[in-house]
């Protein structure tokens, strides 16, 4: 299941998604789910954010014929769990 909030919805919707789903990161879209612009982490929360664009991380692109074991060694690298 892919929990998501539209950027419009506002910071408050997406403080009630964290709580409601006990997810700890949450993609962030424009208008449709095509447009995906990144994702929050629980964790950006306590830093006081005025803003979901405070909170946003990148998500990375990977092509579909990359190896498992390349793919691990970039999270592992970059810091990431999502892409």
């Amino acid at each position: 299941e892919i929990v998501a909030v539209d950027i419009s919805d506002g910071f408050e919707k997406l403080r009630k998604t964290f709580l409601e789903t006990a997810h700890t990161k949450v993609v962030i879209y424009r208008d449709s789910m095509d447009d995906v612009i990144g994702y929050c982490h629980s964790l950006g929360l306590l830093q006081n954010p005025a803003s979901i664009e405070e909170m946003l991380n990148e998500i990375i692109a990977i092509p579909e014929t990359t190896v498992a074991q390349a793919l691990m060694v970039r999270f592992i690298s970059e810091n990431r769990s999502i892409a």
